[in-house]
């Protein structure tokens, strides 16, 4: 009985010894694994830090990048909705006060592509910040060009005035010589005229055989005669010259039939249209020559003052009246 009481004694001491060591056991374990897990926490929580230094450098200069550029295309755009979802993935993580490795290697895989995107999006920044530098030195160009063209153009507005000046001075010096011209000519011309003197106008009744009789009775006149010296003028040209002969009727009227050879001549004083009685034409030799025209007409003589008027070129060389009663 007291050999059997010693070994179940022996028995408890073992199981009790066994479990002291089992507990030193645990303990040491236990100890080793918060040792182990702390060792972890501070690992993880250094790599979660530098991670999210990485991140905020990242998007540090990501701000950079958009300070840079006011205005993007849609590609950028769309890596800016991408880089959104990064970031938005990388923060929910990185908030997570016990976060797990995998969680953060997803981190680090997700900051890496951050980084790829943003190295994406600064070189399309880059590219766009190049193309805008260039716009820019194309656009100061155009602006220089545009400058020195509208220099030019108001150069040449300004030469083009002063031609419009000068063109219209000679327009008006033109103008001032050619009415000198005018008057010239006309003067000339004015000077080149024949000159009538000594102009009689008589009353005619014609006779059998054509013989003529000068009557002074209006009833008894068949024709009308004006006579009168054509004068030498040293200016006027020989040749063939028309004599325009007008006679005014004791009415005022020019006797005037365009049937029986009357018609209209132009006043080369004043440009009127003015009716004569008849006309002829005369072998002048610039010398004095008396010449005779007769007036016809299909109606009886007026008694009254008439008077014979004589033109040349359209101008007046004299006149002279004379009667019938």
């Amino acid at each position: 009985m007291s050999t059997q009481n010693n070994s179940r004694q022996y028995l408890y001491l073992g199981l009790i010894a066994l479990l002291f060591l089992l507990n030193i056991f645990l303990f040491i374990k236990n100890q080793s694994l918060k040792k182990e897990h702390k060792d972890t926490v501070q690992v993880l929580e250094t790599e979660k830090s530098d991670l999210q230094s990485e991140y905020q450098k990242t998007l540090a200069e990501l701000d950079q990048y958009k300070i840079d550029v006011q205005q993007k295309d849609s590609t950028l755009t769309g890596l800016e909705s991408q880089i959104a979802q990064q970031k938005s993935e990388i923060e929910r993580i990185l908030s997570k006060s016990n976060a797990s490795k995998r969680e953060l290697e997803q981190a680090r895989t997700l900051i890496a592509s951050l980084q790829t995107s943003a190295d994406d999006y600064k070189r399309q920044i880059d590219a766009l910040t190049y193309q805008n530098k260039q716009l820019t030195q194309e656009n100061t160009g155009l602006k220089t060009d545009i400058a020195q063209k509208e220099q030019t153009i108001q150069e040449k507005s300004a030469n083009i005035s002063q031609l419009e000046s000068e063109k219209s001075e000679l327009s008006a010096v033109k103008q001032t010589l050619s009415e000198q011209k005018d008057q010239l000519s006309a003067t000339v011309q004015r000077g080149s005229v024949m000159q009538a003197a000594n102009i009689t106008g008589s009353a005619v009744n014609l006779k059998k055989g054509g013989k003529e009789v000068t009557t002074s009775r209006a009833k008894r006149t068949d024709q009308l005669k004006v006579c009168f010296d054509v004068m030498r003028n040293p200016i006027a040209k020989a040749g063939k010259k028309e004599i325009v002969l007008r006679i005014i009727s004791p009415k005022g009227d020019a006797l005037s039939v365009e049937s029986m050879g009357s018609g209209v001549f132009t006043h080369g004083d004043t440009g009127e249209q003015m009716k004569y009685t008849t006309k002829a034409t005369i072998d002048y030799q610039n010398q004095s020559e008396n010449y005779c025209m007769y007036w016809e007409q299909n109606s009886p003589f007026e008694k009254g003052n008439y008077t014979a008027e004589i033109y040349n070129e359209g101008y007046l060389i004299g006149s002279g009246a004379f009667s019938i009663k």
